[in-house]
């Protein structure tokens, strides 16, 4: 059960930074791209970061699992 948490752990914290660079990469693409429409309230921003937000969580919660199983798997062997 410890395993699995910290391979839970783990695997989050790979995830969480992926998807946070990849959310920064397509912030700083839209700001190159609207520069002055950024620094407003602006609703294509707002959406644009809510879309990106909603595929980084899909694209990252299989990932995590993989990611969880193949820590768990690596931990399981060292113990062992």
């Amino acid at each position: 059960m410890l395993l699995w948490l910290v391979s839970l752990m783990l695997a989050a914290m790979v995830v969480l930074l992926a998807a946070l660079a990849a959310l920064s990469v397509v912030d700083h693409a839209y700001i190159q791209i609207n520069p002055i429409a950024a620094s407003e309230e602006d609703l294509g921003y707002g959406l644009l970061m809510v879309f990106s937000l909603i595929a980084c969580a899909v694209v990252a919660l299989p990932v995590w699992g993989l990611i969880a199983w193949w820590i768990r798997r690596a931990i399981g062997r060292k113990v062992a």
